[in-house]
């Protein structure tokens, strides 16, 4: 896989220099297309697969309740640790999966899951007028205020959840039955 992007750039500099009327310039534009598919999805197959990776290495953590939320066609997203609170409540955990979030929380150094949302009745509101690099997952019932352990990671946590968030959205309300 590693080489295929040379490939890809050797075939665009190839059809920079080939003329307009060369009987294989549409042959060379298919091949890129092809080549940039092919990669895409190369580099989709490696990032589930090491998700599934992390999947399980949560689960070997003795996450209570985790292992029930594991169905085939959800696919975990990121885990981190954060302050999450709501009302009275607060969760030390949150873990996002395509088509969840989940809160945990950790008493005597056993996690349990908490919370569960759907993903498609959440909204998110950056809230740094209160606290900075703080979060807060809205939803139908609640507000959950999200601030990651880790401020810089702020930014690898939440982008691919709203991008799961979106993709799910997507799938489910613009595809219909049969489509694969």
């Amino acid at each position: 896989v590693q080489r295929v992007p040379r490939y890809i750039l050797l075939l665009k500099e190839l059809i920079k220099n080939t003329p307009a009327g060369h009987p294989d310039l549409e042959n060379l534009k298919t091949a890129v297309e092809k080549l940039e598919k092919f990669t895409s999805h190369a580099n989709e197959t490696v990032r589930l697969l090491e998700n599934s990776k992390k999947l399980q290495s949560l689960l070997k953590k003795k996450y209570n309740g985790l292992q029930q939320l594991v169905i085939p066609h959800r696919q975990y997203v990121v885990d981190t640790t954060a302050k999450i609170t709501c009302e009275e409540q607060e969760f030390s955990h949150l873990i996002a999966f395509n088509d969840l979030i989940v809160f945990g929380k950790e008493t005597k150094g056993t996690r349990s899951v908490a919370i569960t949302l759907a993903i498609e009745c959440v909204w998110f509101i950056n809230d740094k007028k209160k606290v900075s690099d703080a979060v807060v997952l809205l939803t139908p019932e609640k507000r959950y205020t999200v601030v990651i352990e880790d401020p810089s990671a702020t930014q690898m946590v939440w982008t691919p959840i709203q991008r799961a968030q979106e993709t799910y959205l997507l799938k489910k309300h613009f595809t219909t039955p049969g489509d694969t």
